[in-house]
């Protein structure tokens, strides 16, 4: 089978079929933005350019305590920044403490917070123990490609994009501070999770009944969306390992043709026959540049929709609670009432109890009225978000799409010269 090396020695040879993935300095070339990402992504929102690449990734340390350091540069005309290009190395953990604070503030308005790559436990140990294994070259790579990923969705929203967070992540130069997600779990930390793993139970268990077919609309989209984009994932995972298998099958035969050249006596033939195995090596590390171009912008785009689709519901998840929230004050507050009225109507009732009833009832009245401003502000934010995601993710699939095409439309045609270069020697044969 086609060796990572092997695909990456062709792919430094043939950077002309990589046009939008190998400078990865140059970041004011538009042309260089990530398969499943805006082709403009500064001009989103309010107007102003704001642009991020992520680069260089290197490894930092040795052993168990290694980790990979990226740099993060960016150009913008904001005037949230102090400069208008900047450079700085964050580490994993940054990008995912940078989720955290993000989902930690804006999640409950409704806004919909970007995922960033998963965990890889297997990934960064084989990382930490080998050196420069081809297979730890391709999981930092890809890692790289979806935290740029990450990190334009974020600076392509006209919220996220101001936020102080985002704001210190891109600009300051020394090391953050650490997340308490990365942190000890202290003890307020401990009855939060406790908290908040009983409200998932108790939304487990609560029906809301939907006042809004917008909702129920998008409910079913979202349904919908994510049963066809696992499926497009699998298929296209199927493909990506079916187009390797050719490549490998391909390389096999490029060898047994190279050996039966060897053999042959006649001059003319031989050289044909050497002439088509030299050629069928290159349409096998076509194909395996073919591969890694599906997987790079395809898987990725699929696994992209998928994290978006879990991201919409944490977000309308949000919603639900809040509805819990003011039904179950609605219910406290008819309670209340009610209890009022059997004293009222008890000649044997402890009337005194009266004016403490009709102070918890006046509080209630409040609270009732205050969830369901939320609950309807709340409703109107996610309608925005979820419009907004209908905006954007058509610019992702237009990118996708376009980057996947010209990269194999430039393999055609290198497939193309190398076999018109072969019919030469074929037709020289006498």
């Amino acid at each position: 089978m086609l060796s990572a090396v092997d695909v990456n020695d062709f792919h430094a040879q043939h950077e002309e079929l990589f046009p939008e993935c190998t400078d990865q300095d140059d970041i004011s070339t538009p042309g260089l933005t990530e398969p499943h990402q805006d082709v403009e992504p500064a001009k989103i929102g309010d107007g102003d350019m704001l642009l991020v690449k992520i680069s260089n990734p290197e490894k930092v340390g040795d052993g168990m305590f290694a980790f990979i350091v990226y740099t993060v540069k960016t150009m913008t005309t904001m005037s949230y920044f102090k400069k208008s290009t900047m450079c700085v190395q964050r580490r994993f953990s940054d990008f995912l403490g940078l989720y955290e604070k993000l989902k930690g503030k804006y999640l409950p308005k409704g806004i919909i917070i970007p995922y960033p790559p998963e965990k890889n436990v297997i990934g960064t140990t084989k990382i930490r123990i080998l050196k420069n294994s081809s297979a730890d070259n391709d999981f930092i790579e890809k890692r790289r490609q979806a935290l740029e990923c990450f990190m334009n969705r974020i600076t392509t929203h006209p919220i996220l994009r101001k936020d102080p967070s985002v704001v210190e992540f891109l600009e300051f130069e020394g090391e953050l501070p650490k997340h308490s997600s990365a942190q000890v779990i202290s003890g307020a930390t401990a009855k939060r999770i406790i908290r908040n793993v009983g409200e998932a139970v108790g939304k487990l268990t609560f029906k809301m009944d939907e006042v809004d077919e917008y909702f129920d609309r998008k409910e079913e989209e979202l349904e919908n969306w994510d049963i066809q984009a696992n499926r497009l994932f699998y298929a296209l995972t199927n493909l990506v390992a079916d187009q390797h298998e050719l490549a490998s099958a391909t390389q096999t035969f490029s060898r047994s043709i190279s050996a039966l050249a060897n053999v042959e006596e006649h001059t003319g033939l031989a050289r044909a026959l050497g002439q088509l195995a030299d050629t069928e090596d290159q349409i096998t590390q076509f194909h395996a540049v073919q591969a890694e171009s599906e997987s790079t912008y395809l898987v990725e785009y699929a696994k992209g929709v998928l994290n978006m689709m879990q991201a919409c519901r944490e977000t309308l998840s949000e919603r639900v609670k809040m509805y819990k929230v003011f039904k179950d004050n609605e219910s406290a507050l008819r309670g209340k009432r009610e209890q009022k009225v059997r004293i009222e109507m008890s000649p044997k009732a402890d009337r005194a109890k009266i004016p403490t009833l009709e102070r918890e009832i006046s509080e209630l009245v409040r609270r009732v009225e205050e969830s369901e401003e939320e609950f309807e502000t709340l409703s109107s934010a996610i309608k925005k978000e979820l419009e907004f995601l209908d905006e954007t993710r058509f610019q992702e699939f237009k990118s996708a799409a376009i980057g996947f095409l010209n990269t194999m439309l430039k393999i055609q045609e290198n497939v193309l010269k190398s076999w018109e270069s072969f019919l030469g020697h074929a037709k020289a044969i006498e």
